[in-house]
């Protein structure tokens, strides 16, 4: 994670890691800023889908991540990525109460 701390991005930097398996790619992502993972990340999903997918056949893709699974679904033309979409279940994970 030498990344995060690098002189070469002062302000800090998002990363994505993805596992590609069988049924799914598992991601992982770390917020810059805050320097921990974070449970679920769409635009991180959605990057990874459309990063395994360049070389694929896929047009939907399962992204397992620790806040939830994610369905990414797009069309493919040639090289580019159309109508990309993703669906995912909203769970409340906290509930806070903020006091000025």
């Amino acid at each position: 994670m030498q990344v995060l701390y690098s002189k070469r991005y002062p302000h800090g930097a998002n990363l994505t890691f993805f596992q590609v398996e069988r049924e799914a790619l598992y991601v992982r992502h770390y917020e810059r800023m805050t320097y921990t993972e974070s449970y679920s990340n769409g635009i991180s999903a959605v990057g990874a889908a459309l990063s395994y997918s360049m070389n694929q056949l896929e047009t939907t893709v399962l992204v397992k991540t620790r806040g939830g699974d994610i369905q990414v679904f797009f069309k493919k033309q040639d090289e580019l990525f159309k109508d990309i979409q993703w669906q995912f279940i909203v769970n409340k994970v906290y509930h806070g109460q903020f006091n000025l």
